[in-house]
């Protein structure tokens, strides 16, 4: 991957309209999507003390009008954002005009909607800390699901399982291994103490 989510934005750009923009690691265990929606909105949830996270502040009216990554007892980015006709037409412009800058490359589309949030109508939409999940390893994963302790579902980490002469359950610690062009490559691995690499 040579650049991050704003690529996908700008490959559906000509099909984005009154629609659910969605992470591919959120996991919802109750339906968010609605027929009708009246305006956009990000999904937020609420952290109790200190958090890295995208943090929103709002307007009495519930409008976002700021975003600082990190804070503390605040509503977070976590999950979908739902983009009105207005939305969408306002960021699409400003990536279009911005996409080819080298500097843009590595933004996510939430700095797109930051550094300009002055021009955007975006309100804060809560929900619950048990409606909508993040899953950034298989071993969070593993905690909320234990069945994957056991069985990935990985026919990579089933050959895996076989060579080491292990069980999948005793393969932790898996993280990404990117290339220079922060491309996924493979990933690490550790089986007891030793630590190994998988190369695709």
């Amino acid at each position: 991957m040579e650049r991050n989510n704003n690529s996908s934005i700008y490959a559906a750009k000509d099909i984005l309209n009154n629609s659910y923009i969605c992470s591919s690691d959120n996991y919802f265990s109750v339906n968010p999507f609605e027929l009708e929606v009246d305006e956009s909105y990000y999904a937020a949830i609420y952290a109790e003390g200190k958090t890295e996270e995208w943090c929103m502040h709002t307007d009495k009216d519930g409008y976002i009008t700021d975003v600082q990554v990190g804070g503390e007892n605040a509503w977070y980015m976590l999950g979908h954002a739902f983009w009105d006709e207005n939305f969408t037409k306002k960021i699409l412009k400003i990536l279009l005009k911005e996409y080819n800058l080298p500097e843009t490359a590595d933004l996510f589309w939430e700095n797109i909607f930051v550094n300009n949030i002055s021009e955007f109508k975006m309100k804060l939409r809560k929900y619950d800390s048990n409606a909508i999940y993040e899953f950034d390893t298989l071993d969070e994963l593993r905690i909320f699901d234990k069945t994957y302790i056991e069985n990935t579902r990985s026919k990579i980490m089933k050959c895996l399982a076989k060579k080491h002469n292990c069980s999948e359950g005793q393969i932790v610690n898996v993280a990404a291994l990117k290339g220079s062009k922060n491309d996924a490559i493979g990933f690490e691995y550790q089986i007891g103490q030793e630590k190994y690499k998988y190369i695709y």
